[in-house]
């Protein structure tokens, strides 16, 4: 879980080049990818296997893990980069016109796409630091002060 947080920090942080890139009319020059399909469940997929997941965390936290999965995957990945993509391309084909008065029409939208994300990371990043916590505080004591 801890690996997923820091992930999603480098997304985040992507997220803002991104922004920067929409707000300053370079987005022909911001070449980011956000490999959402490399973040790691195992945690949350143990615990599901061996039935301890809903003793350990909460059925909202469940179902926003659940949320998290299924977003942060290969198709999440896709989805997100390809949206990206379109927004460079539009970019690309407006200020080639010469016609960035279209370009200024659209920016508010691109940039209402970086603000989509990066609330949506932020809340599965939330969700990863609950999970952490409420895993740590119903750990066997025993294992929490081994060395």
């Amino acid at each position: 879980m801890r690996f997923n947080v820091g992930k999603i920090e480098a997304w985040l942080d992507e997220l803002g080049r991104c922004r920067s890139a929409i707000a300053e009319d370079r987005l022909h020059d911001w070449y980011g990818f956000f490999d959402l399909h490399s973040s790691v469940f195992r945690v949350t997929d143990t615990l599901f296997t061996s039935g301890q997941i809903h003793e350990r965390l909460d059925f909202e936290l469940v179902k926003d893990l659940q949320i998290a999965a299924s977003e942060l995957s290969v198709v999440g990945a896709e989805y997100m980069n390809r949206q990206f993509i379109e927004e460079r391309d539009r970019f690309r084909q407006f200020y080639s016109e010469m016609n960035q008065n279209l370009w200024m029409q659209r920016k508010p939208e691109a940039l209402r796409l970086v603000d989509f994300w990066e609330t949506k990371l932020k809340q599965h990043q939330v969700t990863f630091t609950s999970a952490m916590n409420a895993l740590e505080a119903s750990a066997p004591t025993d294992k929490r002060h081994r060395p």
